[in-house]
C-alpha cells in the first residue's frame, strides 16, 4: 500500500532522525567545535535527499500505469519541493536551500522536456484533447513553479545578493521559453491543416512578443523587450517563409483575394511590428540609448512587409501579365504618396524620403518596363493613374511647404 508500508516508515524514521540531529546542533552551535557544525549541514542535505527519494519511490512503485501519470506526478513533486526549498532559503537567507531548489527545478524541466513532450512515445495523444493532456499539464506545472521561484527571489531586498537577481532573471526567461514552446507544441500537434497551423503560430508568437515588450516597458527590463523584438521577428520570418504565395501547397484562387492565409499571416506580423514601434515611441524615456535606433528599423520593416504583402496579392490575383505589372506600378506609386502625406503630417523627413523613393521606383518601372511590356490600354491607364498620383503629391507638397 502507498505510504503505509515498511519502506516508507523506515525512510521516514531515518529522515526524522536527521532533522532532529540538525536541530539539536543548530541550537547548541556555541558549544561545538567548528568541524562539528558541518554535521548540521550534512544532516539537512541528507534529510532533504531522503525525503525526496522516499516520495519519488512511492510514486514510481505504486503508479505504474499509465507511465505518463507517473512522470507528471514526479514533476509535480520535484517542482513543489523545489519551490518549498526556495521559500525556506529566501526566508532564512540561506544559500544551500536555494541552490538545491535551482537544481531540483532544472531536473523537473529536463524530465518534462524529455519524457513529457508530444513526441515522446509514452505520451498518450488524442485529437480531441488539446491543452487537456499530460504534456501540456507537465509544462504548465514547470512554468508555474518557475514563476513562483521568480516571485520569491524577485521580492527580496538588495541584501539577498546577486544570486537572487540572477535566479529571478533565469526563472522568468525559462518560464517564457517554456510557455511559447508548450503552446506551440499544442498548435503543431492538434492542428492538422498545415496553413492554419502556421497562421496560428504567427499569431501566437506575435502576441507573446508584444506581451514581453509591454512587460519590458512597464517593468523597465531591457531583456524582456529584446526577447519581444526577437519573437516578433521570428513570427514575421515564419509568415514570409511558410505563408508565401510562392510556396507549394498554400493554395489560392480568384475568389480569395486578401482573404487568404498568406495575406493574413503577413498582416498579423505587420500589425505586431507597428504595435511594437508604438510601444517604443511612447516610452522613449525608459529605453536604453541604443534602443532608440530600433524605432526607424521597426517602421521600415513594417512598411517593407506591407508593400511586399500587397504586391504579392496583386501579382497572384491580378489577371494577365499586363494587369499584374500595371497593378504593381499603381500600388507602389499610391503607397509612396501615402507615405509622403504621413511624413508631412507627422513631420518625419525620413518617412517622406522613403515615400519619394517608392514613387521613384514606380516611375522608373513605368518608363523602363511598362512602356515596353504593357498592352496599349493598360499602358494608357498606368500613365494616367501615375500622373494623377504625382499631381496629388505635388499639390500636397505645395500646400504644406511651410512644415517641410
Amino acid at each position: 500500500k502507498p505510504i503505509v508500508n515498511f519502506s516508507f516508515v523506515g525512510f521516514a524514521i531515518c529522515t526524522l532522525g536527521l532533522y532532529l540531529v540538525a536541530r539539536v546542533i543548530a541550537e547548541n552551535r556555541d558549544k561545538l567545535q567548528e568541524f562539528e557544525k558541518l554535521v548540521c549541514i550534512v544532516a539537512l542535505v541528507a534529510a532533504n535527499v531522503l525525503t525526496l527519494w522516499t516520495f519519488s519511490a512511492e510514486i514510481v512503485t505504486f503508479v505504474d500505469h499509465p507511465v505518463t501519470l507517473r512522470d507528471i506526478l514526479l514533476v509535480m513533486l520535484w517542482v513543489g519541493y523545489g519551490c518549498a526549498l526556495m521559500a525556506v532559503g529566501v526566508w532564512r537567507k540561506a544559500l544551500l536551500p536555494r541552490i538545491g531548489a535551482c537544481a531540483l527545478m532544472c531536473l523537473a524541466i529536463v524530465a518534462t522536456g524529455i519524457l513529457l513532450n508530444h513526441w515522446s512515445a509514452n505520451v498518450n495523444l488524442g485529437n480531441d484533447n488539446p491543452v487537456v493532456n499530460f504534456s501540456f499539464g507537465a509544462f504548465a506545472v514547470s512554468i508555474a513553479g518557475l514563476y513562483v521561484v521568480a516571485y520569491l527571489t524577485g521580492r527580496t531586498d538588495e541584501e539577498a545578493g546577486r544570486f537572487n537577481q540572477v535566479v529571478c532573471f533565469l526563472a522568468l526567461a525559462l518560464a517564457s521559453v517554456l510557455t511559447v514552446w508548450a503552446l506551440s507544441a499544442e498548435v503543431v500537434t492538434f492542428l492538422s491543416d498545415e496553413n492554419l497551423r502556421y497562421l496560428v503560430l504567427v499569431i501566437l508568437w506575435s502576441g507573446y512578443g508584444l506581451l514581453l515588450m509591454l512587460a519590458g516597458v512597464w517593468k523597465g527590463v531591457p531583456a524582456a523587450r529584446f526577447a519581444g523584438h526577437g519573437l516578433i521577428a521570428a513570427a514575421a520570418a515564419l509568415a514570409l517563409a511558410m505563408l508565401n504565395h510562392g510556396r507549394p501547397g498554400l493554395g489560392g484562387g480568384e475568389s480569395n483575394w486578401v482573404a487568404n492565409y498568406s495575406f493574413g499571416g503577413l498582416c498579423v506580423g505587420i500589425c505586431a511590428i507597428y504595435l511594437a514601434s508604438h510601444l517604443v515611441a511612447s516610452h522613449r524615456s525608459k529605453l536604453l540609448s541604443g534602443e532608440k535606433v530600433v524605432l526607424p528599423v521597426l517602421v521600415v520593416a513594417a512598411n517593407l512587409l506591407s508593400v511586399y504583402a500587397l504586391s504579392m496579392e496583386v501579382w497572384t490575383y491580378a489577371g494577365g501579365r499586363s494587369g499584374k505589372s500595371m497593378g504593381l506600378t499603381m500600388l507602389w506609386a499610391a503607397y509612396g504618396i501615402v507615405l509622403v502625406v504621413v511624413g508631412i503630417l507627422g513631420r518625419w523627413a525620413w518617412v517622406r524620403l522613403g515615400g519619394l523613393l517608392l514613387v521613384g521606383a514606380a516611375v522608373l518601372k513605368l518608363f523602363i518596363l511598362d512602356t515596353l511590356d504593357l498592352d496599349p490600354p493598360y499602358r494608357v491607364a498606368a500613365y494616367i493613374t501615375v500622373g494623377i498620383l504625382l499631381l496629388a503629391g505635388g499639390f500636397v507638397y505645395h500646400r504644406y511647404a511651410d512644415v517641410i
